[in-house]
């Protein structure tokens, strides 16, 4: 119960308003043409430069301090208010990576694996929780606390690649994602045609 209680003060006295702020941000970018590639080239190459210039650096430092206090509970949650300032920047810089590479028509099979991955973003993020549940929970595999950190690395991968391996599959025979049409046939009141018919 204390630790619901945490997690409910530090959502609404911290990570909710970061979270509007960067909401504001990506409004404000996308009415200036940034999502839609309305920039020029030497502009994404611009915030690139910038954004890992900055936030790339203060982010080592970040880690450095951290990792040389043995991660610190104090210091870690210290840490996580610095790294608000750094979180835009390489955000930002990793957008306007990947916005190019799309403009460039590079790894096209990777943007078409990105963009059904984003297409279903709600079933995916719930997916994401359901299966770290049972990788960390008691009543799946237990291993919170028992894998390094270099180990969860292998954890966030498989997540990612099963996330890549399945969406665009989903895709190709499905209208959306399973929580998208929940989502869509409860807001409409009605259900959402689901299956894609074939010729």
């Amino acid at each position: 119960m204390a630790a619901m209680i945490l997690q409910t003060v530090v959502l609404f006295s911290e990570t909710l308003w970061e979270a509007i702020a960067q909401m504001m941000i990506g409004i404000g970018l996308y009415r200036l043409g940034f999502f839609t590639l309305g920039w020029r080239t030497r502009s994404y190459a611009l915030m690139m430069a910038v954004g890992w210039g900055l936030g790339v650096p203060l982010t080592a430092w970040i880690a450095w301090l951290v990792a040389r206090s043995d991660f610190e509970p104090l210091l870690l949650h210290e840490a996580s208010y610095w790294s608000w300032t750094a979180r835009p920047f390489i955000a930002l810089a990793h957008a306007s990576a990947i916005l190019l590479l799309v403009r460039d028509g590079a790894v096209r099979w990777l943007m078409d694996r990105l963009a059904a991955a984003g297409r279903m973003a709600l079933s995916n993020y719930l997916g994401t929780s359901i299966i770290t549940a049972f990788v960390f929970c008691g009543f799946g595999m237990g291993l919170y606390g028992q894998l390094e950190r270099y180990q969860l690395y292998g954890v966030v991968a498989g997540v990612w690649l099963l996330i890549l391996l399945w969406s665009k599959p989903w895709l190709s025979a499905f209208h959306y994602g399973p929580f998208e049409w929940l989502w869509r046939s409860l807001v409409r009141w009605r259900p959402q045609p689901f299956l894609k018919r074939t010729a």
